[in-house]
């Protein structure tokens, strides 16, 4: 058998964390941009159709009150 520093388990700890750690900065800045860019779109559309927005969302409102209202 091979002898285990205590030090070597530890750099190898400490390199997997900094991996992780990275790995999920780069997931947060790639979900921040995408939610950047849909919140965009959909600011456009219903700027480019307020009244079928305004329609869309009382529907969508009115469907739920049923829903959560029902007895």
């Amino acid at each position: 058998m091979e002898d285990v520093q205590v030090s070597d388990v530890g750099a190898a700890a400490q390199k997997i964390k900094e991996g992780a750690v990275e790995f999920h900065s780069a997931l947060v800045d790639h979900g921040q941009e995408k939610f950047e860019a849909l919140c965009k779109s959909a600011d456009e559309t219903i700027c480019a159709n307020p009244y079928r927005s305004v329609a869309i969302a009382f529907g969508i409102g009115a469907l739920l009150g049923i829903v959560i209202f029902r007895k």
